[in-house]
Order: structure tokens, then sequence, then C-alpha cells
């Protein structure tokens, strides 16, 4: 039918978004928060950029693929400064351009799409970084989402303004308290009201176990007096 058995959510970036499932991560707490309603899916991948990311679209997001929400989040490592061995750097401009490209691909299968810009980086652990190069990042993601219409989460900003040191392990990738404060951030930012989102099939006690198919006809799922999912619709 129509109506897709569960909801699908895509978490898709770099290393952040890859350990967003460990255990108090942004992404399990998101997971958390939709559990019955939608699937969280971790697409992250430690290291990649804005450029690198570019190959995976038509994999991570094919076009008969339907998601209720996609998180962008890169720019950790496109901010990276140059250097002369392997370098992650991706110029200000290109990944402003890129990440509009990521945007338009990922709009073809999804309905909603919130950018998480970079968060800000301790320099003094990761001297490949720094926080006035993050911050052009962050502005520059802040311009390709409002550029194609989507939302967007300032992790950098926000978090600045806040002892942002504990918001990190290991002075680039999210300690728990880090991964509380951007789970709240998204939350705010989310264009859906979860508590009216479907659950699939009734809450127990409208499962009747002397009619447990009946239980599940759209007749039955009808009369029920919060949104579910049936088989059927």
């Amino acid at each position: 039918g129509s109506m897709a058995f569960r909801k699908r959510i895509v978490l898709f970036g770099d290393s952040l978004t890859e350990q967003s499932f460990s255990v108090g991560g942004w992404g399990a707490r998101l997971a958390d928060l939709f559990g019955r309603k939608a699937d969280v899916i971790n697409r992250g991948y430690s290291g990649y950029t804005t450029t690198t990311a570019q190959p995976l679209l038509a994999h991570v997001f094919p076009l008969s693929d339907e998601n209720l929400l996609v998180t962008i989040f890169f720019g950790a490592n496109d901010s990276a400064k140059p250097r002369e061995e392997y370098s992650q750097h991706v110029p200000l401009a290109e990944y402003q351009a890129n990440l509009c490209t990521l945007i338009q691909h990922v709009k073809k299968t999804t309905k909603h799409i919130i950018v998480i810009s970079p968060p800000p980086v301790d320099a003094a652990r990761w001297p490949s970084r720094s926080n006035d190069l993050v911050q052009g990042y962050a502005s520059a993601a802040a311009a390709a989402a409002k550029s194609e219409g989507v939302l967007f989460v300032d992790a950098f900003n926000t978090m600045i303004q806040k002892p942002w040191m504990s918001f990190l392990d290991d002075g680039l990738h999210f300690s728990p308290e880090g991964c509380e404060f951007l789970f709240e951030q998204i939350k705010q930012a989310l264009p859906v009201d979860v508590d009216k989102l479907p659950v699939d099939f009734p809450l127990w006690k409208e499962m009747d176990p002397a009619d447990p198919h009946g239980s599940v006809t759209p007749a039955a799922i009808a009369r029920l007096p919060y949104p579910c999912w049936s088989p059927s619709a």
C-alpha cells in the first residue's frame, strides 16, 4: 500500500554519525524516540567528506526508497587544514556546493532533511583543525541548507556558547554529554510530531487473544483511538 510498514529515517555523515549508535549516542537516542514508529538507519562513514561521499549517494539513497527524514552531517573532515600527505580538506566554496548536491539527491527520496553543521573542535588535541576554520564551514552549511530550503541545526554556534570542551571525548568526537546536547537540538528542529506518527500494529490490550487476526483488520484498526498502521493501509 501507499503507507509504508514503518517509516525510515537515515543518518548520513562521517564518524560523528557512524559513532552515533554508541551507548547514549545521539543516533541511538533518536532511534529510541522513534521506537515502533520509524526505523533509524545509520549511514555514517568515518573520515568521509562531502567530496568522498558523492559516489555513495545512489547506493545509500536509491530512488526507490521513501524516507521520512534524513540528517546530513558533514564538515568535521572537510574543514581540516590542507596538508601534503593524504588530505581530507575540502575548500569552503566546494564544500558548500557539494553539500547542495547531496541535499538535491536526498530530496528525491525524502520528505524532510536536516543539515547539521560541524561542531567545535579542540585544536590543542587536533592541530590539523581549528575553530576559526570550522566556523566558516558551519556558515557554509547554513547557507547550503537555506538555499535548498531544508532545515538546519547549528551544532557549532549552539555548542560554542556552552562548556563545549565537555561535549567532546577526544577533542573531535562527541562525549555522552555532547551527544545528549546534539540530540536535544535535533529534537527541537524535528518537523514531525512524534506523538502523531502511527505505531505499527495495535497496542497489546487491543489484540484479542481469541481472534488475533481479526484484531488487525482495517475495520478494527480504524476504531483505535490512536494512529496505527494496518496491513492493508
